[in-house]
This record gives C-alpha cells, sequence and structure tokens, in this order.
C-alpha cells in the first residue's frame, strides 16, 4: 500500500524541466551540432578518429565563447544525452543493437564529445588573438551580418516558341548580398544573367535558338540544421541584347539544398533549383512560359567573423 501511494505521489508531482540554454549557449550548440552533422552525412566510423578530426574546427567556437557559455552548452548536452536514453552503449542494446533508433542521440553523444575534446585543449591551442565573448554569435550561420554570395549551375529549359515545344539547356550565374534575419531565415537579392539553347523538333543542331535573360532575383532561405529551401522572384528581361527585342516579365523559383559548414570565411552549399518565367504579350509577340530546373552550387562569403 505505501508502495502505491509513493507511486501515486510521484506521478502526481511535476518534473523539474531543464532550463532552457541562453542565446549563446544556443548559438554554440547549433555551431558544434552542424559540424557533427555535416561528418555524420560523409558517414561517421571511428568515434576516437572523428571527434579529433573536428576539433581544429571546433576551436573556432569554442575559443570565442566565455567559460559560463561552454558549461551551459555541456551540460544540456549531457542532460540530453541522458533525455534520449544515454549513454548511446546501453540505448543501442536496449533497442535491439539497431543504431538507426538511436540516431539522435549518438547525434548529442556526439557533439557533446567534440565539446568535451575541443574545451581540453583550448588553452594551450586557441590563438592569443581569439577572445572569448559573453556574447557569441553563430559562426556558421549569417544571424545579424551581411555575407555576399554567388552561385550559379547548369539549367534544363523547356518552353514553347514559334508554335512548337523547345528543349535545351544552358545556365546561369548570379550575385547577391545577403542578411541574416535571425538563426534560420535571411534574404538575398542580386542580379542574375544567363542562357539557353533550345532545340526543335527536328534536333538539328544547326537550328539552335540561342536565347539569354537578365534577372534581379530576390529570395528568402529558411534554415534547418543542414537543409535549406528557399522561395524567390524578381522581375526578368529575355533576349539577345544586341539581335532581339527585349521582352519583360517575372520568375517565380525555389531550391532546396545543403549547406556545408564555413571553411575559414567560406560556407559552401549546393541544390536544386526549379523555375517559372513568364513572358506577357508585347511588341507583337505571345505571351510565354518557360520553364528552368538543374543543379546549383554556390558559396556565402563572410566578410569577418
Amino acid at each position: 500500500m505505501t508502495s502505491i501511494f509513493a507511486l501515486l505521489v510521484a506521478l502526481a508531482t511535476p518534473q523539474a524541466s531543464q532550463p532552457a540554454p541562453s542565446s549563446e549557449a544556443k548559438a554554440l550548440l547549433r555551431d558544434l551540432s552542424n559540424l557533427v552533422l555535416a561528418a555524420e552525412w560523409q558517414i561517421w566510423h571511428i568515434d576516437y578518429y572523428e571527434v579529433e578530426g573536428l576539433v581544429p574546427n571546433a576551436l573556432h567556437c569554442v575559443c570565442r565563447a566565455d567559460t559560463e557559455t561552454l558549461e551551459a552548452a555541456q551540460t544540456w548536452l549531457e542532460a540530453k544525452v541522458e533525455r534520449l536514453g544515454g549513454p548511446p552503449e546501453r540505448a543501442w542494446s536496449a533497442n535491439g543493437a539497431d543504431l538507426s533508433a538511436i540516431k539522435r542521440l549518438l547525434t548529442a553523444d556526439r557533439t557533446r564529445q567534440v565539446l568535451v575534446a575541443a574545451r581540453a585543449v583550448a588553452k594551450e591551442r586557441c590563438p592569443f588573438w581569439m577572445h572569448p565573448s559573453n556574447s557569441y554569435v553563430d559562426r556558421h550561420r549569417p544571424a545579424g551580418r551581411i555575407t555576399f554570395n554567388f552561385d550559379g549551375g547548369g539549367l534544363f529549359t523547356a518552353t514553347r516558341l514559334d508554335g512548337e515545344l523547345r528543349l535545351g539547356g544552358g545556365g546561369s550565374g548570379r550575385l547577391s548580398i545577403a542578411y541574416g534575419l535571425n538563426e534560420r531565415w535571411s534574404i538575398r537579392s542580386g542580379p542574375e544573367l544567363g542562357g539557353a539553347g533550345l532545340l526543335d523538333n527536328s534536333l538539328e543542331t544547326e537550328d539552335i535558338k540561342v536565347t539569354a535573360f537578365a534577372a534581379i532575383m530576390t529570395s528568402i532561405r529558411r534554415r534547418y540544421a543542414l537543409w535549406h529551401w528557399d522561395v524567390e522572384a524578381g522581375p526578368i528581361t529575355a533576349g539577345v541584347p544586341w539581335r532581339d527585342v527585349q521582352r519583360y516579365g517575372g520568375r517565380l523559383g525555389t531550391i532546396i539544398g545543403l549547406t556545408y559548414p564555413r571553411i575559414a570565411r567560406v560556407q559552401p552549399w549546393a541544390g536544386v533549383r526549379a523555375a517559372l518565367d513568364y513572358l506577357p504579350a508585347q511588341g507583337g509577340e505571345v505571351s510565354q512560359w518557360v520553364w528552368r530546373s538543374g543543379f546549383r552550387v554556390g558559396f556565402d562569403l563572410y566578410p569577418s567573423d
């Protein structure tokens, strides 16, 4: 009877929840987690060597964080490991030796290991000019900062031209400037130039129609751990400048991609893009829709840390 009463009391008693870490600790946790997730995405092998390999990049974060931020981040990770059923060895056995069942736990524990390893050598290896700050900001996200960006790639193009469907390929490049609204959202805008060669139904190379376009694109980017998506829109002008009468219209598009952790001041990313152009009837030409899609690679340049 006493044991039943004790159980009822325990169930009725609210459990103390762990306080949320500070914004600085959250930023540090995001940075370290990004490093681990990128390493896992490339396939994580032996913990010791994987952690050892991540310590140099982790030090770029740890050296900039003060003791309070480091302690808060480590405490949070330790509690998360326990909350997810850790340590991993015990959880692995309890889940029938299924690693996929403890994926989140492994990521949390590996992040903890990287933080502990970096802290253990920080005093000897942090450069004298890299001072700890009590206002740590994301290193691997442009939150509250301006970045300069370039992206480009090939584009499959499809449109109806001169009464028939034309397919072809080409490419484009874009320069833009971006601002991180916060750790999740950023906005970027800049000019894009591109073109394509379009085949007609005969598929004869001498009948290729060369087209060109220019655009001013503005996009909103939503970042997750490593993945991101963009929604973009902007005005376009179509036609080879020295040959065609320019036509004006608009574009709506999207990008789904993967953002890699920063390498020095450069942060590479890659993804796939799809866009739809609309050119209304003008200058004796009928209205035209143009579909463009293809693989995209880019990089964001951080002017400073």
